[in-house]
């Protein structure tokens, strides 16, 4: 939980958290943004 709320960044009136995917451990990390706004 620590984790995910220091994940959350402020953008005015925005908030959103990203994560980071890969597939297989030699892809790249791909960034998923959620939109807390949205949820």
């Amino acid at each position: 939980m620590e984790a995910i709320r220091n994940s959350i960044t402020i953008t005015g009136s925005k908030e959103y958290v990203r994560f980071y995917e890969r597939n297989t451990p030699k892809d790249e990390w791909r960034a998923v943004t959620i939109d807390l706004a949205k949820v």
